[in-house]
Formats: structure tokens, C-alpha cells, sequence
């Protein structure tokens, strides 16, 4: 399998990625911001990135990472609003005029982090939910609702998980190595213990 990186020629504003994006990711693509502020989790709408709220504040955000199941856009901010960015994929897709750089590898891991709250709200905005946990806070996820815990359980029926891939190689003395993890979405999960369902 092949694992595909696209830069494109010059450094890019976030205006311009998004301009891209559509075309890349197709529907459904979701996302993370990082700016001086905090992060926010979005959704990609067309060109724009929303939030439960509205329109993402894109200002000041000095990175973006937008995935879907096919591909991943990365995009850092180095100054005068531009920054480098890459697409990463396994089926070849790249905007036009792109470069592209692609290794062959050798295994391939399929995984999820769980993310955090124990209970889950749903919003007025669809297709996003409210994750709460008592000692930190909330925080609104671009995902359906999970089914939420009872009062007398510790643990919820369900959860929301990152799911990700892992690209794998050997290095020059024969240890395996990850070679880049590109994100693939948000998913409702049930709770496992010991390997097995627990619904």
C-alpha cells in the first residue's frame, strides 16, 4: 500500500485551503482548530469551518487539521497569515499542481482514542453533541449522541472515539516504525472491557 503526501507549491492562507478543501475531503469532513485562545473542534461546510455556535473564528488560528475517511489536510501557520500544508492519502487524491511524495508500506494499524466525557447532551445545532465531564467542563464534538450512563453506572453505554490509521516500515536496522498516522473520524463507540462489547 501506498501512503501519499501532496504539497502544494507556495504557502497557502487559511482562506485558500478551505477554497480546497470541499474538493478534497468530500462531505462530512470534521476537524480540529489550534489558535492563542484554545482549540475547537469543526466542521468543514462548503469553504467555511463551523462550530455548534456558528462560523469558526479563523483570525488568529495557527493550525487547522481536516480529515474524513480518505484523506487528511494539515495546514501550520509560519507568518503573514500563510503556512505550509499536506494532504494525506492512500488513493491518490491531490489538488492540481500539487507535489507529491508517496512510500510504500509495509502494515498498516487501525485504532481509536477515546475522547473525553462521561455524559452527552444533544444540541440544538444537528449533527453535534455536548461532551461533559464534571471535573473539567464540555466541549461540543461534530458527532451523533452517544447513549449516556444512568446515574448508577460508572461508566457510559457508549462513548465518542478518534479513529485513526497508522502507516508502518521498517528502519535500517529492522525495527518496525510508524511512519505517519493520518485521522480518519469521529465515531460512536460502546463501552469495551477486556477486549470484548459491553452494551
Amino acid at each position: 500500500m501506498l501512503l501519499q503526501w501532496s504539497t502544494p507549491a507556495s504557502l497557502l492562507t487559511v482562506s485558500e485551503l478551505l477554497n480546497l478543501a470541499p474538493g478534497l475531503l468530500g462531505a462530512g469532513a470534521v476537524g480540529m482548530t489550534s489558535g492563542p485562545t484554545g482549540h475547537d473542534l469543526v466542521r468543514l461546510d462548503g469553504g467555511r469551518l463551523a462550530t455548534a455556535d456558528g462560523a469558526a473564528e479563523l483570525a488568529e488560528v495557527f493550525q487547522v487539521r481536516l480529515f474524513s475517511p480518505d484523506v487528511e489536510l494539515r495546514w501550520a501557520h509560519t507568518g503573514s497569515g500563510r503556512g505550509p500544508a499536506v494532504a494525506l492519502s492512500e488513493s491518490g487524491a491531490c489538488p492540481p499542481g500539487w507535489a507529491v511524495d508517496s512510500v510504500e508500506v509495509e502494515e498498516v494499524l487501525d485504532g481509536q482514542y477515546a475522547l473525553w466525557g462521561r455524559r452527552f447532551e444533544a444540541l440544538g445545532a444537528p449533527g453535534w453533541c455536548r461532551a461533559v465531564e464534571g471535573r473539567i467542563g464540555w466541549i461540543d464534538v461534530p458527532a451523533p449522541t452517544p447513549a449516556s450512563a444512568g446515574s448508577d453506572q460508572d461508566w457510559p453505554e457508549q462513548y465518542l472515539a478518534m479513529r485513526f490509521r497508522e502507516y508502518l516500515t521498517s528502519d535500517e536496522y529492522g525495527n518496525a516504525a510508524v511512519l505517519d498516522e493520518r485521522l480518519i473520524g469521529i465515531v460512536v463507540a460502546s463501552a469495551q472491557f477486556g477486549g470484548e462489547d459491553h452494551r
